[in-house]
């Protein structure tokens, strides 16, 4: 027959001398026969989780922080062992294990924790390391983290793990029981996981990066502004050359083709714009700034096209790509502010849906109400100019932007979404094939708006004078909490919401609203 079991993620934290004495298989062993004895028969199951068989590699962070996401911050309990090494020191910790000991305590989750007396020769350990565990032996009782066990073989822990296993999950399901408790408990928390339901600016900490990019054109300017090229006079006739070029053959025919040469300066509109940075960053300018000495452009056919080469000295090209280089800087600071000044007229709120019953759930459907025309949909969000949209390219930017990042409590959302490969760029390749910039600039603006909305892994439902806006999520796990796909944003401030949220395992819908409070109030 059938029958639902709550199954628990049980972490074992300890160093390798522990493992190499084998306490680390009497620990699976102590769980193998809990489950097949007080489990069975309590619809309770324990899965042993360590580092060695349910990690994997992973970059993008330190390896400790790396292990606490993939495995410690969704486990239910842990066993901790301790015996002659304390560990490696983390960023925060004296060791791995006791990172993960005070990760698990700060969750409010259950620790075993054992000490082992097995007999040792001094002469064969390390000192420094066993004076380690002996000073947080003494932390953790005279710090109220909680009560410890000790042990002297790998036989005694299993005895022991056993029975206090057996009691733990005892009054768990006792009270269960008593409260007639045993369904899943779904709710709707913030992102401080209380009921605190605050609104946000949607972008927060862009000043700084805006200032920073300023800074750096600045740096330029005046590294410039140093090593001006001073102006010469060029040949009569620069502007007016024609070359006859021996080089093309058509048919097995030489035929004449010029190579037209113009003096090379810089467009007005660049011109001005730099200046205009320049004098409100309290930057003068040298007058010489814009010179570029005898640097001239070639104009020649080439197949399919025409071909621009400039002609000068190597520090005449370089300072001409660079004031270009600047301008374009220019441009993209002025679109950052333009577009982050468009999200700073939204409001954000973050929320996660929370199971804080005893069993899991599944085929969750939340559908919030809100009053209409206060919800910012993916196509009411602005789009990036043509100059920084490619600073968006690619799914992890717009998530970076609008989705919402794991912590220690709350899980990031699992949409099942796969970014498509990116094909290759052929007119990279191929110059004939060349987009214009306006071709291009549509490209990258389907590909952030196709990003943007398989973020937002939403259904939309109007109604005359409310919005409706739901999401679903296949599996929550008992004591476990998942953020919405992305935070939810608003056009104007509102004061309630109200929610639904149907299941699977859930006997009826649950319905209820909370308040908002606006940004900066109490």
């Amino acid at each position: 027959m059938a029958r639902q079991t709550t199954t628990y993620d049980l972490l074992v934290s300890c160093p390798g001398d522990v493992v190499d004495k084998g306490y680390l298989s009497a620990v699976e062993n102590s769980v193998a026969q809990f489950n097949s004895t007080f489990g069975k028969f309590n619809n309770v199951n324990l899965q042993v989780v360590h580092w060695s068989k349910d990690s994997y590699p992973e970059s993008g962070g330190r390896a400790q922080a790396l292990l606490d996401s993939q495995i410690v911050d969704g486990s239910d309990a842990a066993v901790a062992l301790l015996f002659t090494r304390f560990g490696t020191p983390t960023d925060k910790y004296g060791s791995g294990t006791e990172e993960e000991i005070e990760r698990m305590l700060h969750s409010h989750k259950q620790v075993f924790m054992y000490f082992i007396n097995e007999p040792i020769k001094m002469s064969e350990v390390d000192s420094m390391q066993y004076q380690r565990v002996q000073d947080f032996k003494t932390r953790y009782s005279t710090l109220e983290k909680g009560m410890y066990g000790e042990v002297e073989s790998p036989e005694e822990l299993q005895g022991e793990l056993l029975n206090h296993l057996s009691l733990h999950f005892l009054t768990r399901i006792v009270k269960s029981d008593q409260t007639d408790d045993v369904q899943p408990v779904i709710e709707i928390i913030d992102s401080n996981n209380s009921n605190k339901f605050k609104l946000e600016s949607l972008v927060q900490g862009t000043d700084v990066f805006l200032q920073q990019r300023n800074d750096k054109i600045i740096k330029r300017i005046k590294e410039l502004n140093e090593s001006v090229i001073k102006g010469r006079v060029l040949n009569e006739d620069t502007n007016n050359r024609y070359v006859p070029n021996e080089m093309l053959r058509v048919a097995a025919m030489k035929i004449p083709e010029y190579d037209q040469r113009s003096r090379v300066k810089f467009d007005d509109d660049d011109v001005s714009l730099l200046k205009s940075f320049a004098e409100r960053n309290s930057v003068e300018l040298n007058n010489d700034f814009f010179s570029l000495g005898d640097l001239t452009q070639s104009i020649r056919p080439i197949f399919l096209g025409l071909s621009n080469d400039l002609n000068g000295t190597a520090e005449e090209k370089a300072r001409y790509n660079a004031v270009l280089e600047i301008c374009d800087e220019i441009k993209k600071v002025q679109q950052f502010q333009e577009y982050f000044g468009k999200l700073g007229q939204f409001h954000s709120l973050s929320l996660a849906v929370t199971n804080t019953g005893r069993a899991f759930d599944e085929d969750l459907d939340i559908t919030l109400r809100v009053p209409r025309g206060s919800l910012v949909r993916p196509a009411d969000l602005p789009v990036p100019g043509k100059f920084i949209i490619s600073e968006f390219k690619g799914y992890d930017a717009v998530e970076y932007l609008f989705g919402l990042a794991a912590t220690a409590s709350i899980e990031r959302y699992n949409s099942g979404y796969v970014n498509d490969a990116t094909l290759p760029n052929l007119s990279l390749s191929f110059p004939m094939l060349q987009r214009s910039q306006e071709e291009v600039y549509q490209h990258n603006r389907e590909e952030y708006q196709s990003n943007v909305n398989s973020l937002f892994d939403y259904e939309y439902f109007s109604e005359s004078n409310s919005e409706l806006v739901r999401f679903h999520v296949d599996y929550l796990k008992q004591h476990r909490s998942m953020w919405f796909p992305t935070v939810l944003i608003f056009s104007n401030r509102l004061e309630e919401i109200n929610y639904s949220i149907t299941s699977k395992h859930l006997p009826d819908k649950v319905s209820g609203s909370f308040k908002i409070e606006a940004d900066g109030q109490a």
